[in-house]
């Protein structure tokens, strides 16, 4: 019997960009674009923090134009980013938050800010990539499971993996 539980299932999601909610950030944060100079300094933190795979969707994301990356920071540190077209036309992600900065309200954030982005630039929907747990994204942008959306049938079919 297939599993129906958000939390559990992994797959490709679907937001509907308008009508976002508004997003806010502490003071002590700064949300900004990245600017193609801090190239290696938002790759570094990516590969510090997270899985290598996401320095290179990352780098794609900050070569296009207009960057198609955002970061959070603290103190001028970087502790957040949220990427969009990386992976592929109108799929947001990656996104990560450093762990010690979790729930802080900066991926709600990052990923309002980004989907946000998105509509600017002509998207009406935006895919979330191989979603795994769903909860977050469910209540943060609404977004919902896209039949027969599991990674072996979406755009990461082309990894080694499958």
């Amino acid at each position: 019997m297939e599993n129906h539980n958000s939390d559990e299932r992994q797959g490709d999601m679907i937001c509907n960009l308008n009508n976002l909610p508004a997003w806010e950030l502490k003071p002590q944060y700064k949300m900004k674009r990245v600017f193609p100079g801090e190239k290696d300094l938002v790759l570094k933190f990516i590969e510090e923090n997270f899985d290598k795979p996401w320095v290179y969707e990352a780098e794609h994301a900050i070569m296009q134009e207009p960057v198609k990356c955002f970061i959070v920071t603290e103190n001028s540190t970087i502790v957040g980013f949220a990427c969009y077209d990386s992976s592929a036309r109108g799929y947001f992600g990656p996104i990560g938050v450093s762990k010690d900065k979790r729930g802080e309200g900066l991926g709600e954030a990052l990923t309002l800010r980004t989907l946000q982005a998105m509509y600017e630039y002509g998207y009406g929907y935006a895919i979330i990539g191989w979603v795994g747990p769903a909860k977050f994204y469910e209540k943060v942008c609404g977004a919902t499971f896209i039949p027969g959306g599991e990674p072996q049938n979406t755009v990461y079919r082309n990894l080694t993996v499958f």
